[in-house]
């Protein structure tokens, strides 16, 4: 055999060695799949939007769970805001969970107009799921 020959066989050797340890030792990348949110339904819970009486007492829940295996939740804001204007916070929690539920029990105001309230759930890359709930209040 000549010597061009098997240098070009061992550079090809080496060559797809290279390749196939860069494929395999590839990082997994990361999907950023939203965490999951969602109201709790069934009798005593509201999880849509309503007309409501003024002074009404509601109860509304969530759970949530993550979506990726190394994504945990880390934190849940729910905010409310009056007839189209700025947002309150109302509860703004932090934590390192798999999964997260929470019942919030809401009064209306004694005054007509519309309440809107917003929940938020964060995980470890900081990507969020968002739930309205809107009201209307006579």
């Amino acid at each position: 055999m000549s010597k061009t020959k098997i240098t070009t066989q061992v550079l090809s050797f080496m060559l797809l060695f290279a390749l196939l340890v860069s494929s395999s030792c590839k990082k997994q990348k990361d999907k950023q799949i939203p965490p999951v949110l969602n109201f709790k339904s069934g009798a005593g819970y509201t999880s849509a939007d309503a007309t409501l009486p003024m002074n009404d007492t509601i109860m509304v829940g969530i759970t949530a769970q993550k979506s990726e295996e190394k994504d945990l939740l880390t934190r849940f804001v729910e905010t409310q805001s009056y007839d189209g204007g700025a947002s309150t916070t109302l509860l703004n929690e932090s934590f390192n969970l798999d999964s997260y539920a929470k019942d919030m029990t809401i009064i209306t105001r004694n005054v007509a107009g519309t309440e809107k309230y917003t929940f938020t759930i964060i995980n470890r890359d900081g990507i969020v799921t968002t739930k309205v709930l809107n009201f209307t209040v006579l």
